[in-house]
């Protein structure tokens, strides 16, 4: 069960890494999903669209680096320090996600004459600072290895 817990956080790390990959080598269909959800009427340069798809890397890294140190710390509970970084990572996530958003949205607004940037940070983003903050937690709640062995 713990080797497939490992594989599952480890997966899903790798896919958060790799899905910007589709905005920047696949800018035509990625372009339909970055307008729907800028709510932009026009189309966007190709290009405009890979330098968004690039701007997810920052907060696709951070989510990935949780969940990569959740499998090292469902490796070896006892290295509380994995916990302690998934779950500062949980809790910086919403708000490098909500820059890069906004600086996505300039960025493909910058072709206009009044370019938007709009700061957004809705309940969404709270669910992962409350399982970061979940998470510390746990690690604090958790006994070292040496006070277990007495």
């Amino acid at each position: 069960m713990k080797l497939t817990a490992i594989i599952v956080l480890a997966t899903t790390a790798l896919l958060l890494m790799l899905y910007p990959l589709w905005g920047l080598l696949h800018p035509e269909s990625y372009g339909a999903v970055l307008q729907a959800e800028f709510d932009l009427t026009e189309s966007i340069a190709p290009d405009l669209v890979q330098r968004s798809a690039a701007m997810n890397w920052a907060p696709n890294g951070i989510l990935a680096s949780a969940f990569v140190c959740l499998a090292g710390f469902v490796a070896r509970p006892g290295r509380r320090i994995h916990a302690h970084w998934a779950g500062g990572c949980l809790i910086v996530y919403p708000l490098v996600r909500s820059i890069a958003d906004g600086l996505s949205g300039l960025n493909l607004t910058s072709h206009s004459p009044e370019p938007e940037f709009a700061l957004f940070f809705g309940g969404e983003n709270l669910v992962y600072m409350v399982f970061g903050l979940a998470v510390l937690g746990i690690a604090s709640a958790m006994p070292l290895p040496e006070e277990t062995e007495h």
